[in-house]
């Protein structure tokens, strides 16, 4: 016959011990801080390399040459002329990666109190929504802000 015996002191070191059950090691804490966002980043394919790209030079530079050959003439008209009268010289100098959704209400209060009309605000919106959408699938900014403003 067998018989096997279990020591208390064994059972109470398990008990007493790590959640590994292993006497004398700690379980391992999780991650925190700046590098552990980048890894999450990375590993959600959110990842922009950093850029010093502008907001102007996103939009003359990138943007609108390749709007050319997808909208009519008069629609490339339209949205040339937003980012040249009203885009390009109130956010034209922030980083794109560094715009923020209250860069852009400010823009559209400005653009209120300056007396053009909620039409025109929204058409503004409409380009600059559109132009970070392209930069979002294009991979330069991590997500669309102009989503996240309201005009």
């Amino acid at each position: 016959m067998v018989t096997a015996s279990c020591s208390t002191s064994a059972t109470a070191r398990t008990d007493a011990g790590s959640a590994s059950g292993i006497a004398g090691t700690r379980p391992r804490r999780k991650p925190r801080g700046p590098r552990v966002e980048l890894l999450a980043r990375l590993h959600q394919g959110a990842y922009v390399e950093p850029s010093k790209l502008t907001v102007a030079a996103f939009l003359r530079d990138h943007w609108l040459p390749s709007l050319r050959v997808q909208v009519r003439p008069g629609t490339w008209a339209e949205h040339h002329s937003k980012v040249e009268v009203h885009l390009a010289p109130a956010i034209g100098g922030t980083l794109l990666q560094r715009l923020t959704p209250g860069h852009l209400n400010t823009i559209y209060a400005d653009l209120l109190e300056r007396g053009l009309s909620a039409r025109t605000v929204l058409h503004v919106h409409a380009t600059i929504r559109r132009a970070l959408a392209d930069a979002t699938r294009w991979g330069m900014v991590p997500r669309n802000v102009a989503l996240l403003a309201s005009p």
